[in-house]
């Protein structure tokens, strides 16, 4: 609602004013024809007829009529005078009214101030404010001090914690861990929670590198106790990135992105301590200096699906295709998953690729469907991926925009997902599979798990990995291997795929183990959507040969 200004309040008053006199009016006119009438009938009753005189006999000779037609202008007085207290009184109702209005409007105003450069769990400064009041302190030279540190704080096993207990019970740890942070800064520090699991500080009391390293000390102490949440105590494991200004950066922006590598130094060292270094810039992967063009990428559509043919091995025709992901970087060229993969899960942006993979998958299934072209699609999901109980929903929510098949579509899943958390992947690889997907184990054979959960797990396919398939004619034992997983996978009654096949004769020897898919070198690279296309045409090895679909209708 409009809050009613001023201005408004007299135009309203006027008009409640008019509308007082309007009224009274027509009450007077209503008393003075009541009277006229009254008069003249009484005038009729007494003499017959009714004349000026007889009107003046009738009043003068009937005092009782004098005093009545007086009463009858004594309402339109009242009414006026009622009417009066009730304007005024209306008046200061709006009066009340507006200030309340203005009061709450004001609160909102800073409510929305805050919001904008404070973090809502812990209350602290967000990334905005923390690198505006980094940049004054940088221009101010620190007060003439020319020394200041920036510190980040990582809270890594927050994840964990999240992942265990729930994101509330996160939210209350970083909520103490900001109290805690607040009152071990120092007058003029400034503490901030510039990302999820990172805490910012800036430090502006330290005069020297030795102070601030102090400083970090009294930090860890005062952070090391557990935090009691819910009768449970929680540690967290935290890890230090440090730079200086100015030996580290001129300005906010390169000191946080130097204080950045210097936390991820940090979480890779023996003491979760890292003071920035300018040969860190040498040594730090691509991955690193990618952070801040992820969120962007996906955004702008950089990331550009390959893929990877499957070959039927008895008959050497394609018969599906592996989802592979690129990133045409503007900057650096073409970047592959080994670069930007392990970004996504740290940075935990896994599931918005995942989901830009997914939708990608979907929309070539639905084009290969029109096209009549009948290929299974393996899409790869991240071990992170299978902890996230709204994966199965998003993938039905994007299989009904796109009208595919679900039949149509396998994701491939490595033995490392059912570490972490195994009745939550249990669960949610079984609802993936309720929906009509096929579920595969990748790189099988590489970790220590799979038999203990393979009876339980809803797979379709088991795919050996590379490692033993590539070195399966140099190394018998490889061999053994590989032969006793197809025996092993079609006494289950799986399919097997074998990945890294790079020459004629380990497909040749696969074969004539029984193995039912190839895949690798041999038969082809990723692909680009546009050369496999052309693949197909004129490939080596044609389509596998079933029955057309029905193309399905997007709902």
């Amino acid at each position: 609602m409009k809050p009613v200004g001023p201005v408004s309040q007299k135009k309203v008053s006027a008009l409640l004013k008019a509308r007082a006199h309007k009224e009274s009016y027509i009450g007077l006119g209503i008393a003075v024809l009541s009277i006229l009438l009254a008069t003249a009938l009484s005038c009729y009753i007494d003499y017959d007829e009714v004349t000026f005189w007889n009107l003046v006999d009738v009043h003068r000779m009937n005092p009782t009529m004098m005093i009545l037609d007086s009463f009858a202008f004594m309402f339109p007085i009242w009414g006026q005078y009622s009417s009066g207290l009730l304007r005024r009184e209306a008046t200061e109702i709006m009066d009340v009214y507006t200030h309340q209005v203005e009061q709450q409007s004001e609160l909102l105003d800073q409510e929305r101030v805050f919001l904008a450069s404070h973090d809502p769990i812990t209350e602290l400064p967000n990334k905005y404010l923390f690198s505006d009041r980094l940049e004054t302190a940088v221009k101010l030279g620190n007060g003439g001090k020319k020394f200041l540190s920036v510190l980040y704080l990582q809270v890594s096993n927050l994840k964990d914690i999240a992942d265990t207990l729930g994101p509330s019970w996160s939210d209350l740890v970083i909520k103490q861990l900001g109290v805690r942070l607040k009152s071990v800064i120092r007058p003029g520090d400034t503490v901030a929670r510039v990302e999820g699991d990172i805490f910012g500080i800036l430090d502006l009391n330290s005069t020297a590198e030795s102070e601030n390293q102090d400083f970090v000390k009294s930090i860890r102490s005062t952070i090391r106790p557990s935090f009691e949440i819910g009768g449970m105590k929680i540690s967290v494991e935290v890890n230090f990135g440090v730079a200086y200004f100015p030996s580290h950066g001129v300005n906010s922006g390169t000191l946080m992105q130097n204080v950045g590598i210097a936390t991820f130094i940090a979480s890779k060292s023996h003491n979760g301590y890292s003071v920035y270094n300018p040969k860190f810039d040498d040594k730090t992967p691509k991955s690193l200096t990618l952070m801040g063009d992820f969120i962007q990428a996906i955004e702008n559509n950089e990331f550009e699906l390959f893929f990877q043919p499957k070959i039927k091995l008895s008959t050497m025709t394609t018969t599906g295709v592996e989802v592979l992901v690129r990133w045409r970087h503007s900057k650096h060229g073409l970047i592959f998953p080994g670069e930007f993969i392990s970004l996504a899960e740290n940075t935990h942006h896994i599931s918005l690729l995942t989901q830009y993979i997914i939708e990608k998958a979907f929309a070539f299934g639905k084009s290969c469907q029109e096209q009549g072209l009948n290929l299974k699609i393996s899409v790869n999901l991240s071990p992170k991926d299978l902890l996230d109980p709204e994966l199965p929903d998003r993938i039905l929510g994007t299989l009904h925009r796109h009208g595919t098949d679900p039949a149509d579509f396998i994701f491939e899943i490595t033995e490392g997902c059912l570490l972490t958390d195994p009745n939550r992947t249990l669960a949610i690889l079984n609802r993936i599979h309720g929906l009509g997907f096929g579920i595969s184990i990748d790189d099988f054979g590489t970790g220590y798990s799979s038999l203990a959960y393979l009876k339980k797990l809803p797979v379709q396919e088991i795919k050996i990995d590379r490692s033993f398939v590539m070195e399966m004619r140099k190394n018998h034992s490889d061999k053994v291997i590989v032969k006793a997983t197809v025996d092993l996978a079609h006494n289950l009654g799986l399919s097997i795929t074998a990945e890294g096949i790079e020459d004629a004769e380990v497909a040749n020897d696969l074969q004539a183990m029984g193995c039912d898919i190839g895949q690798g070198y041999y038969f082809a690279k990723g692909l680009s959507h546009q050369d496999l296309m052309e693949w197909l045409k004129v490939g080596k090895w044609p389509l596998d040969k079933v029955p057309p679909k029905k193309v399905l209708k997007a709902a």
